[in-house]
């Protein structure tokens, strides 16, 4: 009997934007997904899980069947099981969202939002055939899930008849595809494969290593096992990493930047001693005009990119920051000041040849501007870095958009419009006597020449 929910999960493709638009809609926050294409290459960075597609093997369509993989290998401590976050897949179609709700429901320092975080509570020591049906009996996941399914609308699409139970098939080629996770737990690489009865126990985590290198590895032999001892570029397999995502931390680091900038800059403006230096460089001050406003348009920037109301540098602001640096001001002159004042904010670095440990504390006006110019080239950098990562988000919008509208019907009426037309027939027989004629020659290409009789 079909679960009374079958219905409602789709088949996903394996697409980092797919996946990464699913997380958006599951509401958590900070996380990614891109693709892997060279196994052989290092990873850096943070990596939470991989999820692995392959082409599933007859022989363990069934997770009640007798499964390949050593009986050593399966971590079978009811303890152990029921406190990771792992599940059976009860219902077909669903293994995609099986393997992502693996990575991030195992894994610390994630924002998993209202929804995610609601199943990780209520899923607590359950066993996994129990988490499996709370999966499958929340409306949500299945929703989000199946809105970024292709239409169902499609002739080549199977039927959840015509394939094993819970698996996601390709329909031009009519062969069936599986989703699973590997990712660490308790110093051990875990797989989690919601059609195993168990979680797969890979062993310990060496030492001094990502653990994403010996997962890799994994992966490596495991396809190489399946392709007969070759490693190649088989499109029936694919690897992709759930990763941090960096938008937050590049206007997180923007932020930082811009406060430091603008400190400096109050502090230039307001202090008499630096505006009397500044009256007699022009060039300076208005070095210093153009970083100010290069400040008020990364604020703005920032805003809209978070949909936050717009920072204004207000004289209250700018009052606070002089208050704030006034003990490093009193008594002293204004290269001692603006020493002290690079030291205060930690940015003497930017200054070539000078460091904390320098005993030198001539700091010009000059050398302030300098330290400013490289903040707003940090900053450019990374609004470059910001840009880019919501241009390919917006990328993976548009791809989303086209994969999910279904454009049968369209070209259902469009032909029926053009047989009306009487414009169809046309464009049929003259397809078909090209086709002929392309047949004809190649027949003749092939056709090997007649040997010339010799006279007698």
């Amino acid at each position: 009997m079909a679960h009374p929910h079958a219905s409602g999960w789709k088949e996903l493709e394996s697409d980092p934007g797919l996946f990464t638009l699913l997380i958006k809609d599951f509401g958590v926050e900070g996380v990614k997904v891109r693709e892997i294409y060279d196994l052989e290459e290092s990873i850096h960075g943070t990596v939470y899980g991989f999820i692995f597609l392959f082409k599933w093997n007859e022989v363990g369509r069934s997770r009640r069947k007798i499964q390949p993989v050593s009986k050593d290998c399966f971590c079978t401590d009811p303890d152990v099981v029921n406190k990771m976050f792992f599940a059976h897949q009860v219902i077909p179609n669903s293994c995609a969202t099986h393997a992502l709700l693996s990575v991030l429901l195992n894994c610390e320092n994630i924002d998993l939002g209202k929804l995610i975080n609601r199943l990780k509570t209520d899923t607590q020591n359950f066993s996994p055939e129990d988490k499996g049906y709370a999966i499958s009996n929340i409306p949500e996941l299945a929703l989000a899930h199946s809105k970024h399914a292709r239409p169902e609308s499609n002739p080549l699409a199977e039927s959840l008849e015509d394939k094993p139970n819970g698996l996601t098939s390709n329909a031009r080629t009519m062969e069936a595809f599986h989703f699973t996770c590997y990712l660490p737990l308790n110093g051990h690489l875990f797989e989690l494969d919601g059609l195993k009865l168990h979680p797969i126990d890979h062993g310990p985590l060496p030492e001094g290593v990502p653990w994403h290198d010996m997962a890799r590895t994994v992966v490596t032999e495991r396809i190489k096992i399946a392709t007969g001892g070759e490693l190649s570029h088989d499109i029936r397999y694919n690897l992709m990493a759930v990763i941090p995502c960096t938008i937050e931390e590049y206007e997180g680091k923007i932020q930082r930047v811009r406060k430091r900038m603008q400190d400096l800059l109050s502090e230039l403006s307001n202090n008499t001693a630096y505006s009397q230096q500044l009256g007699n460089e022009s060039e300076v001050a208005d070095e210093l005009k153009s970083l100010s406003s290069f400040v008020d348009d990364a604020g703005i920037f920032c805003a809209v990119s978070q949909q936050k109301d717009i920072p204004t540098c207000s004289s209250s602001s700018d009052q606070v920051s002089t208050s704030r640096c006034t003990a490093y001001i009193k008594g002293d002159s204004s290269q001692q000041s603006l020493y002290q004042l690079l030291k205060h904010y930690e940015l003497l670095a930017y200054i070539d040849n000078k460091s904390d440990e320098d005993g030198s504390n001539d700091v010009t006006v000059s050398d302030v501007v300098c330290v400013l110019q490289k903040l707003r080239v940090d900053i450019e950098q990374h609004l470059s870095l910001v840009h880019d990562e919501r241009e390919k988000l917006e990328k993976y919008k548009i791809d989303d958009t086209r994969r999910t509208h279904d454009y049968i019907p369209f070209i259902s009426l469009f032909l029926a419009m053009m047989q009306e037309q009487n414009l169809l027939d046309p464009l049929l027989d003259q397809n078909s006597l090209n086709r002929k004629r392309s047949k004809t020659t190649l027949n003749q290409s092939r056709k090997k020449p007649e040997k010339k009789r010799r006279r007698k």
